[in-house]
């Protein structure tokens, strides 16, 4: 038995957001106080063809700068960084 795609509507990958397309990478920008975690996370993003990391804050100060100059869609926060109210 076979069942058509419409039946299987959780395999549906079309944007629910508008007309975004996903012909370009989702972009992050990372806040953690710790070198060492930017540097991993941007090793295991960089080879992913459906992320980019756009920028990379160490404190709450140089986040916002960078928030308003790369526009990412996605902001990954420690929210154990110092000073980090965001």
């Amino acid at each position: 038995m076979s069942v058509e795609p419409a039946a299987r509507p959780w395999l549906d990958v079309t944007p629910a957001c508008g007309d975004r397309s996903l012909s370009r990478p989702i972009r992050i920008v990372l806040l953690d106080d710790h070198s060492a975690v930017r540097a991993g996370i941007g090793a295991i993003v960089a080879p992913e063809p459906g992320l980019e990391l756009v920028g990379a804050s160490g404190s709450e100060q140089e986040l916002w700068p960078l928030l308003r100059q790369t526009q990412p869609d996605v902001v990954l926060l420690d929210c154990t960084t110092p000073a980090a109210t965001v």
